[in-house]
């Protein structure tokens, strides 16, 4: 049996060693980009669901007044959520968007989603109307702090309400408040 020597093998032929270099260069590639794509690119594919059937066309908004059924759902929902009593009483005033996915039980505790803010003024605080339409509202509501409740003294909020299934419900209450900006010493750099 014939030994082969180093000068007939597999790699001594330089087109052997490109085509190898080339295949390898290839294979590293393909994993390259198989791992990036599965790492470093999750979760950012194109849309999973295909749209089928007949497109939603926004409605149109029919302005309208301020109906007292609006106004009293509102100054319900500040006087109990808000100020964190009779919670019961509101909880059917309130939109799902607002409880999220709190049970009743959960949101009887107090602990609910609502930011609560303890006033003076809430029985008589006046409603800013920014805009209505036949089926929502937005307030404006300027409350006043009870002393010593560590709040801020005088803050406006965004009420908003909508018309589900002919019945006003609160689906929105944020304070309308920026944090001021620091600024840096007179002339300073």
């Amino acid at each position: 049996m014939a030994t082969m020597s180093s000068d007939s093998g597999f790699l001594s032929s330089p087109r052997a060693q490109r085509r190898l270099l080339l295949g390898s260069s290839a294979i590293f590639i393909v994993g390259l980009i198989v791992f990036v794509s599965v790492y470093a690119l999750r979760g950012t594919s194109g849309p999973a669901n295909v749209f089928h059937g007949k497109a939603k066309f926004q409605q149109h908004l029919v302005k309208a007044p301020v109906t007292n059924t609006s106004r009293s759902v509102a100054r319900t929902f500040m006087e109990t959520v808000v100020q964190r009593k009779n919670l019961a009483v509101a909880y059917p005033l309130v939109a799902h968007t607002l409880i999220g996915n709190e049970s009743r039980k959960q949101w009887l505790t107090g602990n609910n989603p609502v930011v609560p803010y303890w006033s003076n003024n809430v029985k008589t605080a006046h409603f800013l109307v920014d805009w209505s339409y036949k089926d929502r509202v937005l307030f404006e509501v300027d409350l006043v702090a009870q002393p010593g409740t560590n709040q801020r003294p005088h803050l406006l909020w965004y009420l908003g309400e909508r018309k589900i299934n002919g019945k006003w419900l609160v689906n929105y209450w944020l304070p309308h408040w920026t944090a001021p900006v620091p600024q840096g010493p007179a002339g300073g750099n």
